[in-house]
């Protein structure tokens, strides 16, 4: 050391001395690490900083790989954990890059500005996805989400509830939010009042019934889900994402079917296309992106959801 650092007093005495001693029949069945200690003790103590080496199997060999440790799997290459996307046995993983564990499911890649999905099995999937009762869909090439379906149950309002398409359209959402509840039932909960922001105008069980807007009905929904999130005005973004998220998104749409006002379940998107459950046909339905606009943009884009 003193040759390396002439200036440095005592550098004769510096310097430092390894040794690696192996004990191969106590390792066999063990994970094992190395760990470098420089010291200004001769025991190790005193000042010190640690380097520690990869992590190894019992017969010497470094972790590569997939490796299962307590339930959780992460990825190691030369000894040393890997975060982010990792391409492995020509499939895509994606490892988190605080718990270094493998990520399953939907997954936002900041980086590339993509959701994707990872199976149970961690791999990266392409193409038309079935998880329950949703269906992703994704791009053959880079994986990317650009759809997804929520297969609901269709509740017609009729002939209860001829006036009360926005309860339906909301009953429709709690069902699929996994709520044991039936429209009339929270029609009966649904607040009345003179101003539909407050509660339904009219009686929803008969033909001279008006409407409620989102304000009005977003106490129902906060009854049984603990919470609500009126999306009056928001981006086709927004509503995508809590699509994809298994959440569906009740719409307020002018001049459809023959009313001045109505509300649909909106279930999913592919695209350009919207997909939507309609309580007044109790279909299953879908129209283009421009189509919602020229019926939302009529009853002031009001929408719901949680």
């Amino acid at each position: 050391m003193q040759h390396v650092y002439p200036n440095l007093h005592d550098a004769n005495e510096s310097g430092f001395s390894v040794t690696f001693m192996d004990l191969p029949a106590y390792n066999q069945g063990h994970t094992y690490q190395y760990v470098l200690r420089f010291s200004n003790q001769e025991n190790g103590e005193g000042k010190y900083t640690d380097t520690w080496s990869g992590y190894f199997h019992g017969n010497g060999q470094k972790y590569n790989g997939l490796m299962n440790e307590n339930g959780q799997v992460y990825f190691y290459r030369d000894g040393y954990r890997q975060t982010g996307q990792q391409y492995y046995n020509n499939h895509y993983y994606y490892f988190d890059e605080v718990t270094n564990a493998m990520v399953t499911g939907l997954k936002y890649i900041s980086n590339q500005n993509k959701t994707v999905y990872y199976a149970s099995n961690g791999q990266l999937q392409y193409g038309e996805i079935h998880v329950g009762n949703i269906t992703y869909y994704a791009d053959y090439g880079s994986g990317a989400i650009n759809g997804v379906f929520n297969n609901a149950e269709v509740i017609g309002q009729n002939p209860e509830l001829p006036t009360g398409c926005e309860i339906t359209a909301v009953t429709m959402m709690l069902k699929y939010a996994g709520q044991n509840v039936n429209k009339v039932q929270l029609a009966n909960e649904m607040p009345r009042s003179n101003n539909g922001d407050y509660g339904f105008v009219g009686n929803p069980f008969s033909v001279t019934g008006w409407w409620v807007f989102p304000t009005g009905v977003a106490p129902v929904v906060n009854n049984h889900l603990g919470t609500s999130q009126v999306m009056t005005g928001a981006s086709m973004a927004s509503i995508q994402d809590k699509l994809l998220h298994g959440h569906l998104v009740v719409v307020w749409m002018g001049n459809m079917n023959g009313f001045i006002n109505h509300a649909v379940t909106l279930t999913g998107y592919r695209n350009d296309i919207l997909y939507y459950n309609n309580p007044w046909t109790a279909q299953k339905e879908s129209m283009t992106v421009s189509q919602f606009y020229s019926h939302w943009n009529a009853d002031k884009q009001r929408a719901l959801s949680y």
